[in-house]
């Protein structure tokens, strides 16, 4: 395995329960070379209900994944750069929520959303067994550690909206029960991170005791992904 989950815990602060795992990405060649095999298999598409649906996701997934192939396979796939970093970071997030707490995982959101100027919004998005979406964000530094910008990025969506404004894209992959979950103001968050210290629990609990996502406390889960690349 090129990945693998090596702790995790959960604390509760307020109504809030946070969940912390700590995953190590070893080999990234070859898992950037496993999940590109796996996300050119388009198949979920043929899972959505309505045909424009189909036609227009398996569009944009095609469009996508050429488009991911020449901007992360064109550079040397041993190291990690902030582009293959965040979307290896967004892939070992969602595979853990899915292994770890049963989510079903919608496909990275670079594969279906529109490019746009800016940031398009959300990397990672999942739907928890208590029927509650999960928006996550994924971030990379090659140095230091990137919780606290995953977590103003975050805090930047929320105030932006960007949640709703997926909620149609959601719909398609997780039907309306979620959705109507969420106007009942129920919604979660997920901080996916780099790690390059290798004091993993302090990071871990900075990350936790963090002021920064003190807004996302106001919802009932946090989960905080530290990914640690080995050499």
């Amino acid at each position: 395995m090129s990945s693998e989950v090596i702790k995790h815990k959960s604390i509760k602060k307020g109504k809030c329960n946070i969940c912390l795992l700590q995953i190590h990405v070893k080999d990234t060649e070859a898992k950037i070379s496993q999940i590109f095999e796996e996300i050119s298999n388009t198949s979920w598409v043929n899972n959505l209900q309505q045909l424009s649906s189909r036609i227009s996701f398996q569009t944009a997934a095609t469009e996508s994944i050429q488009y991911l192939k020449n901007k992360i396979l064109s550079g040397d796939t041993s190291k990690v750069t902030e582009d293959s970093g965040e979307f290896l970071i967004s892939v070992s997030a969602s595979i853990a929520l899915r292994d770890e707490y049963e989510h079903e995982v919608a496909p990275i959101s670079e594969l279906w959303k529109e490019k746009k100027a800016g940031n398009h919004g959300y990397d990672f998005h999942s739907r928890s067994v208590d029927n509650i979406l999960v928006f996550g964000e994924a971030k990379y530094c090659s140095s230091g550690n990137s919780h606290g910008k995953a977590f103003d990025q975050l805090c930047d969506f929320l105030d932006g909206e960007k949640d709703k404004k997926d909620l149609h894209f959601l719909e398609q992959f997780f039907g309306p029960f979620p959705i109507e979950r969420f106007q009942a103001g129920f919604k979660s968050f997920a901080a996916a991170f780099s790690i390059n210290s290798d004091d993993h629990d302090s990071i871990m609990n900075n990350a936790c005791d963090s002021e920064k996502n003190t807004k996302l406390l106001e919802f009932s889960e946090l989960y905080l992904i530290g990914v640690k690349f080995i050499e």
